[in-house]
């Protein structure tokens, strides 16, 4: 049995946008065993600093749904909040942020804690259909740029 991560990055530009996604599933996947979402690349304004989002509590609310299956999906709401690396690492600077080092960072934050990926089962899916849609722009009435990341925990179970 072999796991891989299959990530996804949903950019997010204005407030209370709803953002539309698909993700493809790789043929050979047996089962989807995990799900986790989190905020990443944010982008503050000028004169805000990560203290002004954090205590925010929910950024959005995302829906994922299976293809052919009405029965199988997931709902969560998305949180904000981040690692401390942000306020320790370099690039990080009065709101300023290292774009690359951000997206290399998965950063599943929620209230300064690491948030547990959901356990899920969804087998034979080739694609899955989904929704986010922002709260963290309209509660602090700005259009803030951000990633959310969805990450899938696969299996592929060994033929023999």
């Amino acid at each position: 049995m072999t796991q891989n991560i299959i990530a996804v990055k949903i950019p997010v530009g204005k407030k209370g946008e709803q953002c539309y996604f698909q993700v493809d599933i790789p043929k050979d996947t047996d089962r989807i065993i995990a799900v986790q979402a989190g905020v990443t690349g944010l982008q503050l304004p000028h004169g805000m600093a990560l203290d002004d989002i954090a205590g925010k509590g929910c950024a959005g609310s995302m829906k994922v749904q299976a293809e052919n299956a009405g029965n199988l999906c997931y709902a969560t709401d998305v949180y904000t909040g981040f690692s401390l690396l942000n306020k320790v690492t370099p690039g990080f600077v009065a709101g300023m942020s290292n774009a690359a080092f951000i997206n290399w960072m998965v950063a599943p934050y929620a209230g300064n804690s690491y948030q547990e990926p959901d356990t899920i089962l969804i087998k034979d899916c080739l694609m899955l259909y989904g929704c986010y849609t922002d709260e963290l722009g309209k509660q602090m009435d700005k259009n803030l740029s951000y990633i959310v990341g969805l990450y899938l925990w696969t299996e592929k179970i060994a033929k023999q």
